[in-house]
């Protein structure tokens, strides 16, 4: 990303300042309550002990980070303007979460600090900050502001994290959840609740899922086509549907959702199907109907009917 486009982006987010150690608090309890499991594909490990590298500048050249693996703080410095990689050697013992924290966003000078962080590697695998599988506190996209997900941004403009995932005993590196249960890589095997495969069009699209008027699950779509996985309680009931909560429009960018399907259960509903609130018709705009289209353009939803109760099992997808 130009620095140019960044400082724009960064205009656009007013902050306060002085708020340092809030929010290196505000990262300790976002790391503590984030779950990792494992994910479809880990990486290869690697024996014996491991070096982490990791490219990163800074807006005013004075930010600082920290790189955690577990609850070890591994690697900590200042990033200049230039991008520049900063690397040290991981202990073989050495478990956990995997986190880059920006540690003291401000203004300085006028200037408001961000953290710009291009990839992190661990032995020969290399993750982008803006991967789909990273995920973010405090990361800046023109969508959705600061807003916390797997948002596909490299610079961390609110304080806050970049999650790589977890390092596991092996040497492997497994994808993170989020603090709500949401994955982007999904584990093998067990029951899917809920699986949604959807896309945005610019990226950052948030959407929830509800069961009823009860929201199960919500999360910041990608610009590519995948499936989030959901949890509902046992006896949850009533239609479910998926509501776009963050429609946007500018010069530049238009955000819209798409959804291809939602199974659960052994139920599998199309949106092309199903009743929308949000798709744009051609004279019309935005109205509620059948439009066999599977695009929310507004704020609104798709709502595909009643599922059935977990303890009751369809006999074949359709």
């Amino acid at each position: 990303m130009k620095r140019s486009k960044i400082s724009q982006h960064l205009k656009m987010h007013s902050r306060r300042t002085g708020r340092t150690a809030q929010l290196l608090l505000v990262v300790a309890l976002a790391v503590s309550s984030l779950v990792l499991v494992p994910a479809t594909a880990s990486a290869v490990p690697t024996k014996g002990a491991q070096k982490v590298s990791l490219t990163t500048r800074g807006i005013t050249g004075t930010e600082t980070f920290a790189l955690h693996v577990g609850e070890t703080e591994v690697l900590a410095g200042t990033a200049s303007t230039e991008w520049s990689t900063f690397s040290t050697t991981l202990s073989v013992m050495a478990t956990g979460k995997v986190v880059v924290a920006f540690t003291n966003d401000g203004v300085i000078d006028g200037k408001d600090r961000g953290l710009e962080v291009e990839s992190l590697a661990i032995g020969d695998v290399v993750l982008p900050a803006n991967d789909p599988a990273v995920y973010s506190e405090g990361a800046f996209t023109p969508l959705s502001g600061c807003s916390p997900g797997f948002v596909q941004s490299t610079l961390l403009a609110c304080g806050g994290m970049f999650v790589f995932g977890s390092l596991n005993e092996a040497g492997a590196l497994d994808a993170a959840i989020d603090p709500h249960g949401n994955q982007r890589f999904l584990p093998v095997g067990g029951p899917a609740d809920i699986d949604v495969v959807a896309r945005g069009h610019f990226g950052g699209e948030l959407f929830e899922v509800k069961v009823g008027e009860t929201v199960v699950g919500t999360a910041s779509a990608t610009r590519f086509w995948r499936t989030y996985r959901f949890t509902r309680p046992d006896d949850l009931e009533g239609e479910i549907s998926v509501i776009f909560t963050s429609d946007f429009a500018s010069d530049v960018a238009d955000a819209n959702l798409d959804v291809d399907y939602v199974e659960t259960n052994g139920q599998l509903f199309e949106a092309e199907e199903a009743l929308s609130t949000g798709t744009y018709v051609a004279g019309e705009g935005c109205v509620t109907g059948l439009h066999l289209s599977s695009t929310l353009h507004c704020n609104g939803g798709f709502f595909f009917g009643d599922v059935v109760p977990r303890s009751t099992r369809a006999d074949s997808r359709r």
